[in-house]
């Protein structure tokens, strides 16, 4: 893991989601990011994104139990499959939306939470268009401005910190590992 390659690869699709909504025009578009996103400041980046462009925003959770993700994630072609740590760490430290009170993923029609334990990926799909097509006006709303909105201040969790923190480390003794150890640092960085 390189966070330098990492930062630039967001960059580069924040980017791309802006000249697609600049050469958009005034026609209406869906744009699907398909991200774990899984600290809540990840989200908030594109929420703001959505506030900044006048455009609407929305988020979907997939909430399926760790074991049924291991368990799925293991009948993938082995080439396709995520190591387990990676499922279990996800699992460990990831901000599920706030639901209630003051905050921006509270808002209505902004956070859906659907439930993907038992659903195939077309149930979960036809779920999702449904709940949309119940809510078709609010689908389109922009996100309000910020004086609308009152914003709680949001720290970073301990998990985040502590996840940013243990990166780093990560990164620094992988640029330690001798030119030679090259396949063996890649598995490493798995």
């Amino acid at each position: 893991f390189d966070p330098c390659v990492w930062q630039e690869a967001r960059a580069a699709v924040l980017q791309s989601v802006k000249d697609t909504l600049e050469n958009a025009g005034s026609q209406r578009k869906v744009l699907v990011l398909d991200d774990n996103m899984y600290y809540r400041s990840m989200r908030k980046q594109w929420y703001h994104f959505g506030r900044e462009q006048q455009c609407a925003y929305h988020q979907i959770f997939l909430e399926a139990p760790e074991g049924v993700c291991l368990e799925r994630n293991s009948k993938r072609d082995p080439q396709e499959r995520v190591p387990d740590f990676s499922i279990q760490h996800m699992a460990e430290v990831f901000e599920w939306p706030k639901q209630s009170g003051e905050s921006w993923e509270a808002r209505e029609d902004v956070s859906l939470v659907l439930d993907a334990k038992l659903a195939r990926t077309s149930d979960q799909l036809k779920a999702f268009i449904s709940h949309w097509q119940e809510k078709q006006e609010g689908f389109w709303e922009c996100v309000p401005p910020e004086e609308e909105m009152p914003e709680e201040p949001e720290a970073q969790s301990d998990a985040h910190n502590c996840d940013v923190a243990l990166r780093k480390i990560v990164s620094r003794a992988l640029a330690q590992v001798p030119k030679e150890l090259g396949r063996e640092k890649s598995i490493l960085a798995k």
